[in-house]
């Protein structure tokens, strides 16, 4: 800084140090207003990208553990996808012989029904079925009869259905679909469910004579 030797003639010695006193607190004041002007703002720089590379590294790091967890919840998706496919597949073996057992008594009591097992894309199982004529005024009458039972296939839905229709004499009685979700479905409680069934049909179509 410099002044003009006219100008510290004309004011003073002592008014100049007094002006001289006052422009260095003005420099205090504005190096403290902005820091980044002064010699220290690089070291502050320095420190803010010291933080942000911190930070860079955590979020890098919070993304591969999320990619990890990702990575085990589908595994274990999977793995319970197959044990599920597994417990259904025992309960329908279970339960399409427990269908034959049931309607081939049925037919037993009934002569007349044809006992057939049921292997097809809707499924596991038997059905029965039988014509009967009825002669009524001179005229003859053809009356069906059956009941078909099913263990529906495999599906994302991860259930066990049972599908039956039943027809006595040309009359529909019963056409139902009953099912379980594997996590919670029992063997015995699902045979009751069949052997429930084939007691209406048994009952009705004695009823129907």
């Amino acid at each position: 800084m410099w002044l003009d030797l006219h100008f510290a003639d004309e004011i003073g010695i002592e008014q100049l140090l007094q002006l001289l006193q006052l422009v260095g607190e003005l420099e205090s004041i504005i190096t403290c207003m902005f820091p980044s002007e002064s010699r220290g703002g690089g070291g502050q720089k320095r420190i803010k990208m010291s933080d942000f590379d911190d930070r860079l590294k955590k979020a890098i790091s919070r993304g591969q553990k999320s990619r990890d967890a990702e990575g085990a919840a589908a595994g274990q998706k999977q793995s319970t996808a197959e044990e599920l496919r597994s417990l259904h597949s025992q309960l329908r073996l279970a339960l399409s012989d427990h269908i034959e057992g049931c309607l081939k008594k049925l037919s037993d009591h009934f002569p007349g029904f044809e006992y057939s097992t049921v292997v097809n894309e809707d499924g596991w199982g038997a059905r029965i079925t039988r014509d009967d004529i009825n002669l009524n005024h001179g005229t003859n009458r053809n009356l069906y009869s059956r009941l078909e039972m099913l263990i529906r296939p495999f599906s994302d839905t991860h259930i066990i259905e049972i599908t039956t229709k039943g027809t006595i004499r040309n009359k529909e009685s019963v056409n139902r679909s009953n099912f379980r979700f594997l996590s919670e479905a029992t063997e015995e409680g699902l045979k009751e469910v069949i052997d429930i069934i084939v007691l209406e049909f048994a009952q009705h179509y004695s009823a129907a004579g």
